[in-house]
């Protein structure tokens, strides 16, 4: 597999698959068609489908617009910075409580586990188990944890919101879906911000289902079954090929 589009997929998996990194992956791979597949969004995120209420949409008012792109410019300043406790002011609970489960997932998932997860999981959880040794992780508890490690340590990094901006926002019922833009266009995913305590936060699962798609279509692409595509990805990241090791909960 060509090691450019390895690193693509990479940054997608830990830099919480951010509408960047997929408009990278389609310009590489072409435009992906979208098939019909058993976990859909409502099963990952539990959210309305933006098609269904498409009708109830509007474009957003003055005040909308200004408070999610404040909240967007905060959450972009603190991940170029680092600020973990800030970023994730900025994000959902449902992002959080997915980081969460995915923390125990790392923690006590063994291979058949995993494996009924939809490869976008299965990629987070072996990455986290390949990249931090046990002992970092014995230290985690819960999302907020899992969040603060990525982003100190730069997997949810600059190249998750450099160049994005938004581009446009429409509200329904509490709930906004923001287009946003990159320094080649329009990114075709739509982020969901969710108005929680009167702030506007940024739901990152939301594009996880989509995501999930262009990944399974690179793996059928590469000829590779799953297991060996998610561990050509992993030996991308240091060289080093994982064990089947890689598979069992960490010994804690």
């Amino acid at each position: 597999m060509n090691k450019k589009i390895l690193v693509i997929i990479v940054a997608c998996v830990l830099v919480v698959l951010s509408g960047a990194s997929v408009y990278l992956i389609n310009r590489q791979q072409g435009t992906v068609e979208q098939k019909n597949n058993t976990t859909t969004t409502d099963e990952i995120t539990g959210n309305e489908n933006l098609e269904a209420n498409k009708d109830d949409l509007q474009f957003s008012d003055a005040d909308d617009q200004k408070e999610i792109e404040y909240s967007f410019t905060q959450y972009k300043t603190a991940i170029l910075n680092k600020n973990s406790d800030l970023a994730i002011k900025y994000l959902s609970q449902t992002t959080i409580d997915y980081y969460g489960e995915m923390l125990s997932l790392v923690k006590n998932a063994n291979k058949t586990e995993v494996q009924s997860r939809m490869l976008i999981d299965q990629m987070m959880i072996l990455s986290v188990r390949w990249i931090f040794d046990e002992a970092t992780l014995s230290k985690l508890n819960n999302g907020n944890d899992m969040l603060t490690l990525a982003i100190n340590n730069g997997l949810i990094g600059e190249q998750s919101v450099s160049g994005l901006s938004i581009n446009s926002v429409k509200v329904s019922k509490g709930i906004a879906f923001v287009e946003l833009k990159t320094n080649n266009g329009v990114a075709p995913q739509i982020f969901k911000f969710i108005n929680e305590n009167n702030v506007w936060k940024i739901d990152l699962t939301s594009i996880f289902p989509e995501t999930n798609i262009v990944l399974q279509s690179l793996a059928k692409k590469s000829g590779l079954i799953e297991e060996e595509f998610i561990f050509q990805v992993l030996e991308s990241q240091t060289g080093v090929r994982p064990s089947d090791a890689i598979w069992q909960p960490i010994s804690l």
